[in-house]
Parts: structure tokens; sequence; C-alpha cells
């Protein structure tokens, strides 16, 4: 509804915004969101791919200014995406509770934002990143040193460490 709302303002241009979700997101809540965009007239914002193989998804994060996290209701929870966006260094819009441990690594590694699943707080910070990526004065500055402690050879190794120690506590 936030990007619904920015448009009929006026406060979002189609060419200088576009939403892609990749991946099982036809529907939400029962609701279908092609149904959404095309009631909407947001067909040119808000675009639906489905899913992509691995180096297209690659190329797409790549290309992406920010990335989109939904994670709401996983409070001691922490979507696979959240380690792939990490690993990126691009920002990241998280929809998640603020206590929430997807909440503290974002916070931790300065790599984004969080916002609940509020309407007026997500048209908010929409409009806050739009106008500073739009006019180039984005004050994004990701802590990519702390992210890397999640990354997926970092979080490999470390299950390696306890599997390993596993073993040799056996052995004595």
């Amino acid at each position: 509804d936030a990007i619904d709302m920015l448009y009929r303002k006026g406060n979002i241009e189609v060419g200088k915004f576009e939403m892609l979700f990749f991946g099982d997101c036809e529907s939400w809540n029962g609701r279908s969101l092609r149904d959404y965009i095309v009631d909407k007239g947001l067909g040119e914002l808000v675009k639906l791919k489905g899913y992509v193989d691995k180096s297209r998804l690659s190329e797409e994060l790549n290309n992406a200014s920010i990335l989109v996290n939904f994670a709401q209701n996983q409070p001691a929870q922490l979507p696979a995406k959240t380690f792939e966006y990490l690993a990126t260094g691009k920002m990241s819009l998280v929809f998640t509770e603020g206590d929430s441990d997807t909440a503290r690594i974002i916070q931790e590694t300065k790599s984004g934002y969080i916002v609940n699943s509020d309407a007026l707080e997500t048209e908010k910070t929409l409009m806050d990143l739009y106008v500073a990526h739009t006019s180039e004065r984005s004050t994004y500055n990701s802590r990519f040193d702390l992210a890397q402690k999640y990354s997926r050879s970092q979080q490999n190794s470390q299950y390696l460490g306890v599997i390993e120690s596993l073993f040799v506590d056996e052995a004595k």
C-alpha cells in the first residue's frame, strides 16, 4: 500500500523507481498481488518475476539499488536471504519487528533499514530512500566488514568447527 500511496501523491516517478519480486510472490495473506498491481495501476513500478535461476538472481541482486527482505513474524528465525543480501554489501529494506534476530543483525552491520508492516512508516521510509537515491545524497554506510562474519563461507567454517569438535570429543 505504501508504494500506491507514494505514487498517487506524485512522490515517485515511473522510470526512477521499480520494485522487482522474485520467487513465490503471487499472493500475500490470501490476496493476489498480481491482481492488486493491475487494479492499482502499478504495473510499471512493481513487477513479479517468479522463480529465476541462481546466476540470474545474482545478476539482479548486483543490479539492484536496495534489496527488500520480508521477515515478519519470525522473531527468532533468520531468512536465508538475509545472509545472501549481507554478502552483496548493498542496502536492505527489511520488514520485521524491531526486536527480531534479523533486525539485530541488520542494525549491527548497519546494512539497511528496519520497518514494521505499518503502511505510513513504510511510506515514509520508502520516500526517504527514494529521495536519497534519486538525488544521489544517500548516507548509507554499511559495516561490510561486520557483515562478512555472516557470509555463507564463514558460517560453513563455523559449522565445520562444531562438527569437528564433536568428533574430537568422541575420540577421547
